[in-house]
Order: C-alpha cells, then structure tokens, then sequence
C-alpha cells in the first residue's frame, strides 16, 4: 500500500523506493450498531449478531526511504534520503459482527467484519477489515 503510494507521488518520480516506516498512527471511530439476539438451548451466557455503519478517521506518519539511482555516495553506493508524510484516511464504515457475553462476567468476546470506502487521501478506494477480539463492559 505504502509503495503504492510513494509511486503515486509525483515529488518521488526520480527516485527509487527502499522501503517505509509507519508512525504515530491514530484511528477514531464512530459507529451506531443494531444487536440482534441468536436463540441457543443449554447455553450460559447470551449469544448475538449485530451490524451497523458509522465514519472511521486515521491519521499516521509515513517515513520513506528512498535513492536516486544516479547519484552515487562515498564508496560507489546509492545514498539512502528519508521523507516524512502524512497519510490521512476518513471515510464511512459497515460493519457485521457476531459476539458472546458471559452470563455472570462483564465480559464479551467477538468477530466482526467491515468494509471502510476511502474519502480522503485516495478518493473511492475501498479496504476490508477482520477482527477478533474481547471486551469488558461496564
């Protein structure tokens, strides 16, 4: 993705790309979700579907490195140059999911998958996301 990218920029038309560092990276999400209970016998515990659409926000720093291919350092190699970028993402997010609440513990484990359309940045570019995970519940 970030090669890709530093491709698309036209600053870096000259040079080769080496490779990439992603820093101080922040995601802030938004998302209004509908849960859904799923009926099962002889289980502890509530067992539900939910999906849902909200906004997603993503800011990082991108350090390229990078050569000229014809300008040569000490010794006959390239020099390594190095570039910080912003990379900011925003757009509006769907989301399905599938989640288990102890009966006596607030605590839930979950899957869930969603799809996030690109707005800023690259403009329709779209991104699939799974995850898993758990959550205590207050």
């Amino acid at each position: 993705y970030y090669k890709n990218s530093f491709s698309d920029l036209d600053k870096y038309d000259s040079y080769s790309y080496h490779s990439h560092d992603v820093e101080s990276t922040i995601y802030l999400q938004g998302r209004h979700l509908f849960h859904y209970d799923i009926t099962t016998r002889r289980m502890l515990g509530k067992l539900d579907w939910y999906w849902g659409a909200g906004a997603s926000f993503k800011f990082a720093r991108v350090k390229y490195f990078y050569f000229y291919p014809w300008e040569l350092g000490p010794g006959g190699s390239s020099v390594l140059l190095n570039d910080r970028r912003p990379d900011v993402d925003f757009g509006p997010e769907a989301i399905t999911g599938i989640e288990y609440t102890f009966d006596q513990t607030p605590l839930t484990f979950f899957g869930e998958v969603s799809g996030f359309l690109e707005f800023a940045d690259r403009p329709l570019t779209f991104w699939a996301f799974a995850a898993a995970g758990a959550r205590f519940n207050f």
